[in-house]
């Protein structure tokens, strides 16, 4: 869930920014454009992508970065790599935030 209270079902990969779009040969997404009047969230920030296994998040080479919430410590995101997701995650990108509910 989207600090709006957005609630996004991932069923392929999702796509959140500003202004997100999926990079060449990438194939279906899901693109979910967020405002952001103090810019700190890039073009395509994040992508949240299902898995077998549940889900995985992804910085996209954000300019104000992102990072996952578990258990009360914040780990950074490396651009590119990804990181499993579990329920009750948060996940940080740029000033704002969203909430892993449910796998």
């Amino acid at each position: 869930m989207l600090d709006t209270g957005e609630r996004i079902e991932v069923r392929a990969t999702v796509l959140i920014g500003r202004s997100p779009k999926p990079a060449d040969g990438e194939g279906s997404v899901q693109l979910v454009p967020l405002a952001d009047d103090s810019r700190s969230v890039s073009k395509t920030h994040l992508a949240i992508m299902p898995t077998r296994r549940g889900l995985l998040a992804v910085d996209r080479g954000s300019t104000n970065g992102s990072a996952v919430l578990r258990g009360g410590v914040e780990t950074a995101l490396a651009p590119g790599q990804p990181q499993p997701l579990t329920t009750g995650d948060g996940v940080r990108f740029g000033d704002r935030m969203l909430r892993v509910e449910q796998l």
